[in-house]
């Protein structure tokens, strides 16, 4: 499986840019003219040639789509003028990096002995512990977005597998760190592996 596939596609790094803070406005104030003034001074100012789209609100903040990723120096520049479009001292504006979802998964980890109902639980348990106590697993836990997935790999099998979801950056650079390194689960050295986007759960028949 290539180590590529773990990246979200619904996150692609040509369309994220930086989510700016403000409580005090909506993404209305981004219109297209005020996109257009940002876009032509960014490349009469510092020669860029990435241009901002259209503006959406998230949570609290205003998400800024983009043509691509920008660099430091583009966010920097983009803060500086919206500033001066929106002036308020109470409010500051600030970035938030843009962030994707990762899929890994951990294959090989033993079994839990239990009955169907309590599987999926002390499964979990055994896990988390597992994680708890390792160097790579405890850096690893910090990263999770969701309870961790479990399937046997096989009917009778006495090894399962994990799926996990990780919060990324939107070049997937948390995922490379962890592929191919291990993590002792039981006495079992289980490897992390990077995972295709899945939707819903991964259960099936086989996992009890």
């Amino acid at each position: 499986m290539s180590e590529t596939e773990h990246l979200d596609p619904k996150t692609p790094p040509l369309f994220l840019s930086a989510l700016l803070r403000r409580l005090a406005r909506d993404a209305k104030s981004f219109s297209p003219g005020v996109l257009n003034g940002l876009n032509q001074v960014l490349r009469s100012d510092v020669k860029s040639n990435i241009t901002l789209t259209h503006a959406t609100v998230d949570g609290n903040g205003i998400f800024l789509a983009a043509s691509r990723v920008p660099t430091a120096a583009e966010i920097q520049f983009m803060l500086k003028h919206v500033r001066r479009t929106f002036p308020n001292k109470t409010t500051p504006i600030v970035h938030s990096p843009a962030t994707s979802t990762s899929y890994l998964k951990i294959v090989d980890i033993p079994h839990v002995p239990a009955s169907p109902k309590e599987w999926a639980t002390k499964q979990h348990e055994a896990f988390m512990y597992a994680l708890d106590k390792s160097p790579v697993g405890a850096s690893l836990a910090k990263l999770l977005k969701h309870k961790p997935r479990f399937m046997r790999a096989s009917p009778h099998s006495d090894s399962c597998w994990a799926w996990i979801d990780i919060h990324d950056t939107v070049s997937g650079s948390n995922a490379r760190d962890y592929i191919s390194k291990f993590i002792s689960v039981r006495g079992v050295n289980c490897q992390i592996k990077g995972a295709k986007p899945h939707s819903g759960s991964v259960r099936c028949a086989r996992c009890q």
